[in-house]
């Protein structure tokens, strides 16, 4: 019992070394664009953003900056993550449907999320498809630090690359915890303990009265 007792405390150690060892991190920002010029955001007409991630990574937002009819409320769309495609986005990872109440233009998109990435290169994408309802909606240009590449979809020709769209997006998340040497040293000794427990029972078995 006291071997499966300090075997316990050990995997909560080593739990609270893990979680500890997070860090919340920006992945993309390109700052505001509170322009009245930008694309479309319709149902013919979706707009995505290329963004890199250097280590396995939990993605919490994916907001892009919407300027739209103001007078208009519960319009929805869709925020997606991509693989990379040779022309843009390319087989979808993760999405969800998101509102946008258009009473002032600012950061809409999914927030809340837990869409965990290898370390490597994604899409962010911003749609209106079947079920969603969003309309009269642009994402400005001039983003004060655009994303490397662009890309926009219509359902003629699929997606197509646009250096040039610099619309505002901002992506958050937070780095995959990896054990330290002190977390894998503990759990080493979880480990030991647990062999040497067994070893015991073998060499020295129960033995029943006559």
């Amino acid at each position: 019992m006291k071997i499966m007792r300090f075997i316990t405390t050990l995997n909560v150690l080593l739990l609270f070394c893990i979680c500890t060892s997070a860090s919340a991190d920006i992945i993309l920002d390109t700052g505001a664009t509170p322009g009245l010029a930008g694309s479309s955001l319709h149902s013919r007409q979706w707009l995505a953003t290329e963004f890199s991630i250097d280590e396995d990574t939990v993605i919490t937002d994916v907001e892009g900056w919407l300027n739209g009819d103001f007078n208009s409320s519960g319009k929805t769309f869709t925020t997606a993550i991509y693989t990379i495609g040779s022309t843009g986005p390319d087989l979808e990872i993760y999405s969800a449907q998101v509102s946008a109440d258009g009473s002032t233009q600012g950061w809409y998109g999914a927030t809340g999320m837990s869409w965990y990435l290898e370390a490597a290169s994604y899409w962010a994408a911003f749609e209106v498809r079947e079920g969603d309802n969003l309309e009269g909606f642009i994402m400005p240009w001039d983003a004060s630090y655009p994303a490397d590449n662009y890309a926009y979809f219509n359902p003629d020709r699929g997606w197509r690359l646009n250096s040039g769209l610099n619309a505002g997006v901002l992506i958050q998340g937070t780095i995959a915890p990896v054990p330290e040497p002190a977390t894998i040293f503990l759990f080493g000794i979880g480990l030991a303990g647990l062999a040497g427990s067994r070893l015991r029972k073998q060499t020295h078995p129960n033995q029943s009265k006559l």
